[in-house]
């Protein structure tokens, strides 16, 4: 028959019977495919999962779907899907149209639950290009706290995940506490919110998907974590189930018993809050065991920096107890707080004799509190960089934490300093009083040679060490001279320094000129006492 001869569409007709063959065998295929996973999904469920693994289907929901049911749901639709989403929330966010955002996002989670680095995106995406784009403070906290909600959804889904640890790690600490024009009220609510409210009752804290299905409800303070004392939590540091340590794991080794606060139990209580880089630390440490016990590989950033963190965390969390010790000392000096730097705080209360009448002897308990902290956390952190180095990897950068090592060591003796002289500043036993007297002396007399060494070591120009340091030395070796010898060596450059005007490390050398300038105050005042 001719092509013209042919009735109308009998030609299509033909065409379509490999498509309907096609189809049909793809229904069957497709149906046996899910019976399979079904199948699998089952045996997941009965098999218990490897501490540390992280790699189960995902139980998450939205309404009552999970991801995994929503996947075999939609078959070859969930790509499209997916990308239809992705196109659509990252036009909304351009155009500052937030309706219905979060709820892409989370479908977004649902449709792709195995790839890190959606999650990865997803939390940055929140905390940072979501909440700058809210007017109010409140809002961009809430926006904040979204993020971090975003990723303990993650994490509840496929625990012990490095990427999805660090995530969090980066919110706490870059995002809430990192110095920025918000973080006074970032690091304050912390702290405040930390504290669970009197009708708090156990879970009530991960009962997320039921309060995110109420309408118009939104997350306006954090997750408490401490009880009216101080202490964690129990439900925050139970193990987990299916966590238990390994019994060929060397006594030696670290473990992540799945305990969500685990690394702060050895701090408690904390009587005046967690600090927001207590729970950055918290998070840095499951990372780091994740790596070098669980043999997780970080996806964007490298093993050196996962292994580092805990110690620049607790370097972090040190800054922030030695700032609010300054604070509290001020205000129980009953001396008005000076505006701008940290570096402001130094000075005001320097010259306070002991005798002097504290407006408000609980702040001083609280100064007293913060400062000895410090000194624990400094401890801690050259522990955690000194560990970190002794790793082959990792010597190569050795320089870089020997110099985090000296600050924590210096900080931690006039923080030592500091907290003995307002112990005497509060003390009603006179002997007691020249006891933490002469503890003061003694640790204001370390605090100016450790401090005295940072500058010698890391923030004097190479012309001035070529004129200043005694024959035979130079930055690499002054540690190894006498005391007598580094005094007589900071002496000359101050002179020098002075002479030449300005060089590359003006700035930090006049910031730890205003360390050693308050020590010096300090034993001075006391040696005329």
């Amino acid at each position: 028959m001719r092509e013209r001869d042919r009735e109308p569409g009998q030609h299509l007709r033909g065409a379509r019977l490999p498509l309907i063959v096609a189809m049909i065998v793809g229904v069957i295929a497709a149906g046996a495919l899910r019976q399979a996973a079904v199948a699998y999904q089952d045996n997941l469920s009965a098999r218990p999962m490897a501490a540390g693994a992280g790699r189960g289907a995902s139980a998450s929901a939205l309404g009552s779907m999970n991801s995994f049911a929503l996947a075999l749901l939609l078959g070859g639709l969930r790509g499209p899907l997916a990308m239809i989403l992705w196109a659509t929330s990252e036009a909304q966010k351009a155009d500052r149209n937030l309706e219905d955002f979060d709820t892409k996002v989370e479908w977004i989670r649902l449709l792709q639950p195995e790839f890190d680095t959606v999650h990865m995106f997803q939390i940055w995406n929140k905390a940072y290009n979501i909440s700058v784009q809210m007017a109010d403070l409140g809002n961009r906290y809430a926006a904040v706290l979204d993020a971090l909600d975003y990723a303990a959804d993650v994490d509840r889904d496929r625990p012990g995940n490095i990427n999805i640890m660090n995530a969090i790690t980066q919110v706490y600490s870059n995002k809430l506490g990192t110095p920025h024009t918000e973080k006074v009220f970032y690091r304050r609510w912390v702290r405040q919110q930390s504290f669970a409210p009197a009708d708090y009752t156990p879970g009530q804290a991960q009962d997320r998907a039921t309060r995110k299905a109420q309408a118009g409800w939104q997350r306006r303070r954090m997750d408490p974590k401490i009880d009216a004392r101080g202490y964690l939590l129990p439900e925050l540091v139970a193990p987990k189930p299916g966590q238990e340590r390994p019994a060929n794991l060397p006594p030696d080794s670290e473990w992540n018993t799945g305990a969500e606060l685990q690394y702060l139990k050895p701090y408690e209580p904390f009587p005046y809050g967690v600090s927001t880089f207590a729970l950055a630390y918290n998070y840095a440490k499951r990372a780091q065991v994740l790596l070098n016990v669980g043999k997780q590989s970080p996806l964007q950033i490298s093993d050196m920096v996962i292994d580092s963190r805990p110690g620049t965390e607790l370097g972090q969390w040190v800054e922030d107890e030695f700032e609010r010790g300054r604070q509290f000392e001020i205000q129980a000096a009953g001396l008005q707080q000076p505006p701008g730097e940290r570096i402001n705080l130094e000075m005001p209360t320097a010259g306070m004799p002991v005798s002097h009448k504290l407006a408000d002897p609980s702040l001083a308990d609280a100064a007293i509190y913060s400062y000895g902290m410090a000194v624990r956390l400094a401890g801690d952190s050259v522990q955690e960089f000194r560990h970190h180095i002794q790793n082959p990897k990792y010597m190569d950068r050795s320089s870089t934490y020997n110099s985090h090592i000296d600050d924590m060591i210096a900080i931690a003796e006039i923080a030592a300093a500091d907290r003995d002289y307002l112990r005497a500043a509060v003390a009603k036993d006179p002997s007691q009083r020249e006891a933490m007297l002469r503890a003061a002396a003694d640790g204001y007399q370390k605090a100016i040679g450790a401090y005295q060494l940072v500058v010698l070591k890391y923030y004097v120009d190479e012309p001035v060490i070529e004129t200043a340091y005694p024959k035979g030395f130079t930055r690499d070796n002054i540690a190894k001279a006498s005391r007598q010898v580094q005094d007589e060596t900071m002496a000359r450059v101050r002179q020098e320094v002075e002479k030449r005007g300005p060089d590359q490390h003006s700035e930090d050398y006049g910031e730890y000129l205003v360390y050693l300038n308050r020590a010096t105050t300090r034993l001075g005042l006391m040696l005329r006492q």
